[in-house]
């Protein structure tokens, strides 16, 4: 669970969009119109985008949760975890 990189659900893929003005975007896709794409960043931030707007839209194939974050995670940190993952 903690290995994020082992297995991503693809509902946690992070994606990286490269604007045509040269901003890069990055989060979770969590909706999507025949306009727009949205994408929500790892403090719940999310950026709708116009897709005449985006250059390209790449899956990083990567969670968006950082590499070694459970090592600032207390006992009770990782119990309040797997206690809302069950209920998911």
């Amino acid at each position: 669970m903690l290995d994020t990189n082992r297995a991503v659900a693809p509902r946690y893929v992070m994606y990286l969009d490269y604007m045509e003005n040269g901003q890069t975007v990055t989060g979770i896709l969590t909706g999507e119109t025949a306009n727009t794409i949205t994408l929500t960043d790892l403090q719940g931030k999310r950026d709708e985008l116009l897709r005449t707007e985006v250059e390209e839209l790449a899956n990083s194939g990567r969670p968006l949760m950082p590499e070694g974050l459970e090592k600032d995670l207390s006992i009770q940190d990782v119990g309040d975890l797997l206690r809302y993952l069950r209920l998911e």
